[in-house]
């Protein structure tokens, strides 16, 4: 015995041994439904990182760009990886602005699945 500890610190994922054992899940809905808290959330619950952080404080991990933290959206695909089970899922968190529309197709094709979020407390809106 090496007297490493044997938990992997908060925010490292273990590389997966095969291609295959990689998930892209793109995360997709209309603007301010959610997206990037989920992630946040996400991302929290798996120990990916230590506390969720805030588009309204401007700390996210997927949202670092001054563009980003100042409008509080996100305008380009951010991948955040996390550990499942035997297998590292990145999460796609992808801008909810009909703007970006052009990337979100674009980016869409690396996705195995695609997870739809919308606000419950408010109506759909055009784009979703």
């Amino acid at each position: 015995m090496t007297g490493k500890p044997s938990a992997k610190p908060a925010g490292s994922v273990e590389a997966p041994q095969t291609p295959a054992a990689i998930r892209n899940i793109a995360v997709v809905g209309h603007a301010g439904a959610g997206k990037t808290t989920l992630v946040e959330a996400l991302l929290a619950a798996t120990g990916a990182i230590l506390k969720a952080g805030s588009v309204l404080d401007g700390n996210t991990v997927s949202d670092t760009d001054p563009i980003e933290i100042a409008q509080q959206r996100s305008v380009a695909l951010s991948v955040c990886p996390m550990a499942a089970a035997d297998r590292t899922v990145n999460l796609l968190d992808t801008p909810g602005s009909p703007d970006f529309v052009g990337e979100l197709r674009a980016r869409l094709r690396a996705a195995d699945a695609a997870l739809l979020v919308v606000a419950s407390g408010e109506p759909l809106d055009a784009s979703t």
